[in-house]
């Protein structure tokens, strides 16, 4: 089995708490677009069919991976982050 990347793992830990893919690409400081194809690319390296064997395969724990860069991050290096605006 060909290993996740580290935004594979966070997005695939935030998806299978049951996060919508607004609310990962916000936490994560990346696009909507890029939290769909890696979540496509992290499932097909998985073997994982679909979002419901994802939420029963990893969906058992309480906090995301934070292995990935997130919006809280006191880095000192600058960080993408996507404000949204509210509907």
């Amino acid at each position: 089995m060909r290993r996740l990347t580290a935004r594979q793992r966070g997005v695939v830990s935030y998806v299978a708490l049951g996060h919508s893919y607004k609310y990962v690409a916000y936490e994560l400081g990346i696009s909507i677009t890029a939290v769909a194809t890696d979540l496509r690319d992290a499932m097909r390296k998985l073997g994982i069919r679909s979002r419901a064997e994802l939420i029963s395969t990893f969906g058992g724990s309480s906090r995301p991976w934070t292995g990935a860069r997130t919006r809280d991050d006191d880095s000192s290096s600058p960080t993408r982050v996507r404000r949204l605006r509210p509907r």
